[in-house]
C-alpha cells in the first residue's frame, strides 16, 4: 500500500486524520433516467481517454451495485457532438481500469487488463463496491496461481525501461563521481583534493581512470532488529550512512525550496512537510534523488558547499528534534525520517535487477541491455560487467547513500563504464 504524505504524518504525529466527506453519489436526491441504448447497454466515458466511449451492460452494473451503477441510476448523461448520450466515469476509473472492472465482473475472478495492476484493481473495487472486508466483493475472486494469469501490470518491460532511464540520467548527474574521475585526471591528478587529505584518499581508493569507472549496484540496507516500541527513535538513534545521507539530501531539496519561498523554510508543520513530501515524489530521478546531492564538500563549488552545509543543519536539527523531544519540530522531523526510510524500501534492488544470476552465457540480460541502451543514449558505454568481486577493483557503490562496509549492502554486480564521449 502506497504511503501518502497524509497518513505519513498521521503516523509520525500519531493524530487522526479528517477525510473530507466523499458525496457518494448514492446520497444524492435520485433524477430517475431511463438508462441504456435500447439494448441494455450504457456509454461510459473516463477521464484518461473521454473521447474513447465504453459500452457497459446496465444489468451488470446493477448485479454489482456499485457507485457506477447509482451514478447511472440517479444522473442525468452528457451528450457527445455526435449526439451520443454517455456517462462520465469519475476521478479515479481509467479505461483500462474500467475494462477490467466489466470483464472481472462478468467472469467472476479478477482480469487486469494492460496498464492495471492487481493492487490498483483491488483498490479501485473497493472504491467501486464497499464491504464489510474491503477489497474485492464477494461476486469477483483473485486471480489465478500461475504466470499465465496476468497479477501484474502486462508492461513490465515499459518499467524496467523507465528504472534504466532514471539510473542512467542518475549517473550522468553524479557530483562524486565526477570529481573521483577528476582526480584521476593527468592534468589535474591531486589537484581538486589537495585541501582536503581525506577526501582526496578517499577518492583515489576507487576503480577509476578520467575516462571510466566501475559502478557497484548495491543491495538495499538492512536495518538492525528494532526491539523499541518506537522505531523512527531507534532509527535516529543508531543513525545509518543511508539515513544521514537521506535527510542531508532532503535538507538541500528543502533549502532549495526555501529560497523561493522564505516562509516555508521557517515552518516545521504539516502543511510545510506535505510541501517537502510532494517535491521528494515528483523529483524525475525518482527515490535517486538524493544522488545529486552527493558529493565531496570541498570540490564544490561556492554554490554547493552552501547547499550541503544547509542539508546537513537540517539533518542534524531532525535527528536532534527526535532524541531530545522538542515537541514543535519532532513530528515534522519523525514524518522526515520515515520518508527517508519509506524511499529506502520503495527502491528498487539495482544488485537483484542487474544480477547476472539470471544472465547468458555472455552476460546479457534485458535488464542489462535496457540500462546499456540508456546508457548509450547519454553518451555512456557499457565496457563489461562482473559478478564476481575482485580484490583489484574498487567499484563505486550506486545509490551513494546504501554504501555500507558493516554489512552486505556493497556485494552487487559491478559494471565498468566508459565516458570518453562525454569527456
Amino acid at each position: 500500500m502506497e504511503l501518502s504524505k497524509c497518513n505519513l504524518w498521521a503516523r509520525a504525529s500519531g493524530a487522526g486524520i479528517d477525510m473530507e466527506d466523499s458525496g457518494d453519489i448514492a446520497t444524492r436526491p435520485p433524477k430517475r433516467y431511463k438508462m441504456g441504448d435500447g439494448t441494455g447497454n450504457v456509454f461510459v466515458a473516463c477521464f484518461d481517454e473521454p473521447d474513447k466511449l465504453v459500452e457497459v451492460p446496465v444489468s451488470l452494473l446493477e448485479a454489482m451495485n456499485c457507485r457506477l451503477a447509482s451514478l447511472v441510476r440517479n444522473t442525468q448523461p452528457s451528450v457527445s457532438p455526435s449526439g451520443r448520450q454517455y456517462f462520465k466515469a469519475g476521478p479515479v476509473m481509467t479505461r483500462a481500469m474500467l475494462i477490467t472492472f466489466v470483464k472481472s465482473s462478468a467472469m467472476g475472478e479478477l482480469v487486469p487488463c494492460k496498464g492495471v495492476t492487481v493492487a490498483e484493481a483491488i483498490k479501485v473495487f473497493d472504491y467501486e463496491c464497499p464491504n464489510e472486508s474491503g477489497g474485492l466483493p464477494d461476486a469477483v475472486s483473485q486471480p489465478s496461481a500461475g504466470l499465465a494469469f496476468c497479477k501484474r501490470n502486462a508492461g513490465i518491460m515499459e518499467e524496467v525501461a523507465s528504472l534504466c532511464e532514471r539510473v542512467a540520467d542518475a549517473l550522468v548527474q553524479w557530483p562524486r563521481l565526477e570529481s573521483i574521475m577528476a582526480c584521476a585526471s593527468p592534468q589535474e591528478f591531486g589537484s581538486d583534493m589537495s585541501s582536503s587529505p581525506s577526501d582526496d584518499s578517499q577518492a583515489m581508493q576507487f576503480t577509476a581512470t578520467a575516462t571510466r569507472a566501475w559502478i557497484r549496484f548495491a543491495d538495499r540496507p538492512r536495518v538492525s532488529a528494532i526491539t523499541d516500541c518506537d522505531p523512527v527513535l531507534a532509527l535516529a538513534t543508531e543513525y545509518p550512512r543511508w539515513l544521514s545521507d537521506g535527510l542531508i539530501a532532503l535538507g538541500v531539496m528543502h533549502y532549495r525550496m526555501s529560497l523561493l519561498d522564505p516562509e516555508f523554510g521557517k515552518l516545521r508543520d504539516e502543511t510545510s512537510f506535505k510541501k517537502l513530501y510532494s517535491h521528494v515524489t515528483t523529483d524525475p530521478l525518482g527515490s535517486f534523488f538524493a544522488v545529486k546531492t552527493d558529493a565531496f564538500k570541498v570540490t564544490s563549488d561556492h554554490k554547493s558547499k552552501r547547499e550541503l552545509t544547509k542539508g546537513d543543519k537540517f539533518c542534524k536539527e531532525m535527528r536532534n528534534a527526535i532524541l531530545n523531544g522538542i515537541a514543535e519540530v519532532r513530528p515534522y522531523a519523525r514524518a522526515a525520517v520515515m520518508l527517508v526510510d519509506y524511499t529506502r524500501l520503495k527502491s528498487p534492488a539495482c544488485s537483484r535487477i542487474f544480477s547476472g544470476g539470471c544472465a547468458d552465457e555472455s552476460g546479457a540480460s534485458p535488464e542489462r541491455t535496457m540500462l546499456k541502451r540508456a546508457l548509450k543514449a547519454r553518451g555512456v558505454s557499457v565496457i563489461r560487467w562482473t559478478d564476481v568481486r575482485d580484490p583489484q577493483i574498487r567499484p563505486i557503490v550506486f545509490p551513494p547513500s546504501w554504501r555500507d562496509g558493516s554489512n552486505a549492502s556493497c556485494y552487487g554486480p559491478s559494471v565498468l563504464l566508459g565516458f570518453e564521449n562525454l569527456i
